[in-house]
C-alpha cells in the first residue's frame, strides 16, 4: 500500500516538470 502514493507522487512530480517549460508563452510563441 505505501509503494502506490510514492510512485504516484513521483509520475506527478516529473510529469509537472515536463509540463513547466510548455507553460511559458514565450516558448509557445517561439515554436508557433
Amino acid at each position: 500500500m505505501m509503494t502506490f502514493p510514492a510512485w504516484f507522487l513521483l509520475l506527478f512530480i516529473a510529469l509537472g516538470v515536463i509540463k513547466l517549460p510548455f507553460d511559458i508563452p514565450d516558448l509557445e510563441n517561439l515554436i508557433i
